[in-house]
């Protein structure tokens, strides 16, 4: 008796990602190179035992100086679909949501003045209300975003192989099942053992949470020899499991067309046809104009900073803020005018790459 030819290795499959989670990424890259060089100016301020910085309190320390270089590293990793970034991302929304909830507890604070063991005297205004809606509201949808089901699956992702079946005293002829996240596969009982064929797929947003490709006629030649003649008959088999409206197919047809994969025992599966996703469209259309207006505003920054020699120096403390002179501040209006740069430059890359996906997403 010959033995049972080796089951079709099953076809790469590449999951789709959520280009939501991309721009995510790219926001936060962004904000977080916007607050690098006041983390960094802090840094030195702290090391020099400068008063005047809120970095003596832990809370001060974590969001002024641990926060804007873990973030923007964190962005960076969000782009690769790394674990800890989502972890970091949830612990992070998570505190600045608890911060603000307290605030809004504890409701406004009094003007308090204390002096340091030299005698310099430190004044901390009073407040209104030291807590932000907007930021709350914003914390609040980041943590529900990130929580949500399909943006899990980005990061942890599971490829569970089917456990073996405990086989009965007469064993059925065939079954079929899931492989990996899109990939199906079909099986008879042949000769004493389970003989797989491995069928293509992809899963789907939408009623229908998983589209099988079955192969051409001339294509499904590849298969084992126990299943080259019984298309038909295999489809059918595979139909009456994965039912409509779950399940959708394509090249379902019984002959013509397709590309001949090579004769077994080496075929080269073929790989389904992506299909375009109508509902990125609307997340691409505003990627595209928020991009295209911080490269237009920061581009505008940058012109201006070089055209009158001055620029402004943004940072969270309104009575820090201020104008920086090219003649009296050079290193520092240059590390403005380049972060501005910077930006518009990386924001334009984006444009492009979101006109790119935008492109291919209508074909």
């Amino acid at each position: 008796m010959t033995s049972a030819p080796p089951p079709l290795a099953p076809a790469p499959s590449r999951p789709r990602r959520l280009i939501s989670v991309t721009i995510l990424g790219w926001l936060l890259i962004i904000a977080s190179a916007i607050l690098l060089p006041i983390s960094i100016i802090s840094i030195l301020m702290l090391l020099a035992n400068s008063y005047g910085t809120n970095t003596f309190e832990l809370f001060g320390f974590l969001t002024v100086i641990v926060a804007p270089p873990l973030t923007f590293l964190a962005a960076i990793c969000l782009l690769f679909r790394m674990r800890w970034a989502h972890l970091y991302l949830l612990i992070l929304s998570a505190s600045l949501l608890a911060h603000e909830i307290h605030g809004m507890i504890i409701g406004p604070t009094p003007e308090k003045v204390t002096y340091s063991a030299s005698g310099f005297k430190t004044t901390v205004m009073a407040t209104s209300g030291a807590y932000s809606l907007p930021l709350m509201a914003i914390c609040a949808l980041l943590i529900v975003f990130l929580l949500s089901k399909r943006v899990r699956s980005e990061f942890y992702q599971r490829t569970k192989t089917p456990p073996p079946l405990p086989l009965p005293a007469d064993p059925p002829g065939w079954r079929v099942g899931h492989h990996g996240r899109d990939m199906m596969y079909y099986e008879e009982w042949i000769g004493g053992v389970w003989q797989r064929i491995d069928i293509d797929g992809e899963m789907l947003m939408g009623a229908a949470h998983h589209v099988i490709y079955f192969r051409t006629a001339s294509a499904w030649q590849a298969y084992p020899e126990w299943a080259r003649n019984r298309r038909e008959e295999i489809i059918a088999r595979i139909k009456a499991e994965f039912r409509a409206p779950e399940y959708e197919y394509q090249d379902d047809t019984s002959s013509g067309g397709g590309t001949i994969t090579p004769a077994f025992p080496t075929p080269a599966p073929v790989t389904p046809e992506r299909r375009s996703d109508p509902k990125s469209l609307p997340v691409l259309a505003f990627g595209f104009l928020l991009f295209l207006g911080i490269a237009g505003v920061t581009g505008w920054f940058a012109k201006e900073a070089l055209t009158t020699g001055r620029t402004m120096l943004v940072i969270k403390n309104t009575s820090h803020r201020r104008m920086v002179h090219r003649d009296q501040e050079p290193a520092m209006f240059y590390t403005i005018v380049g972060l501005q740069s910077f930006l518009c430059i990386g924001s334009l890359t984006m444009v492009a790459r979101i006109l790119v996906a935008g492109c291919k997403s209508g074909k």
